[in-house]
């Protein structure tokens, strides 16, 4: 069909110009792979070399994947990539950008198997066996991501991969139901770096995330013990409040909240971001009854607080007993 097609093209061209009709069906067989690769514009190309220098995933990463898509598409950017990772004498960091664009566009699979090849000709590469983890981790493999993951650690990465490392340990185990060993790992992991007050914030979130609420309660009073700072003390018994109330525990959180406002000041933020909480508290309960009492007991405790007496009145207002 597709001959008869062409046939009757030729015939309907003028006969000065049948001659050119073998160069014409040439350029029309000729396979979009051999079409020639397009070209990574000024900006792109200058991300890109320093990528070369220090292949890393995130903002580096992220401004040379918008500067390409400046003036090109993002199937022409994958068969760039490739090109330059096949590329003989193609320096090592070719592969792994490669890979890197996989796991940025949720390819998981594709970009295990460019790790894979980084990891074969580089197996002392901690931040390739750390992404291939991640990326296992993506697709449920939990048991092959810990195995890279323990590869990374032996692979002497530097201090914030570490951290990194033991942190994804730690949320793996957890989900696969290893609690114990999960918190064996964060517990080696805070013994490591006792002054980190980022990392032991990093931790708390982790193990919310997990639903590990008694170990984040752990967390939050180690690092509160060691809190100096007065702000930052306060957020951080906020914060206890909260992990209280989602691990079911209210009346311990209404107590923490309200030993909090001994120190903060009438009318600042951290007062209405504590009564707001308190309130929500009792709310998402429907426990109305329980909160104006909470409320009249406050108000009576602490009159000079004007913000509070307020925040009572309209409570009072809305439930009809003003």
């Amino acid at each position: 069909m597709m001959e008869l097609v062409i046939v009757i093209m030729i015939k309907r061209i003028p006969l000065s110009l049948r001659t050119l009709a073998p160069l014409w069906l040439l350029a029309l067989s000729v396979p979009a792979w051999t079409q020639p690769l397009p070209q990574a514009n000024e900006k792109a190309r200058r991300y890109y070399d320093s990528l070369l220098k220090r292949p890393v995933p995130g903002a580096a990463f992220d401004r040379f994947y918008g500067a390409w898509l400046d003036t090109e598409t993002l199937e022409s950017l994958e068969k760039w990539l490739s090109a330059q990772a096949d590329a003989p004498n193609a320096p090592a960091g070719a592969r792994l950008l490669l890979a890197y664009f996989y796991s940025r566009q949720s390819e998981p699979q594709k970009a295990i198997a460019q790790f894979s090849k980084v990891l074969a000709a580089d197996p002392a590469n901690a931040d390739a066996w750390y992404q291939k983890a991640m990326a296992s981790a993506r697709l449920l493999a939990s048991a092959a991501a810990l195995k890279d993951l323990e590869k990374a650690a032996q692979a002497k990465p530097s201090k914030l991969l570490a951290a990194q490392i033991r942190q994804a340990q730690g949320r793996l185990l957890a989900r696969q139901g290893q609690p114990e060993e999960a918190r064996k790992v964060w517990q080696e992991l805070l013994a490591a770096s006792p002054g980190d007050e980022d990392l032991a914030e990093d931790l708390i979130d982790l193990q919310m995330a997990e639903g590990l609420y008694d170990d984040a309660l752990a967390t939050t009073q180690k690092l509160l013990a060691g809190t100096r700072d007065a702000y930052k003390k306060v957020q951080r018994r906020l914060r206890l409040g909260e992990i209280y109330l989602k691990s079911g525990k209210r009346d311990e959180a209404v107590k923490v909240w309200r030993s909090c406002l001994d120190d903060t000041g009438s009318d600042s933020w951290l007062e209405k971001e504590i009564l707001s909480q308190l309130e929500q508290a009792f709310r998402r309960e429907d426990a109305m009854d329980p909160l104006m009492k909470e409320m009249a007991d406050l108000a009576a405790q602490y009159p000079q607080r004007l913000t509070l007496r307020r925040h009572y009145a309209k409570l009072l207002a809305e439930t009809g007993d003003l």
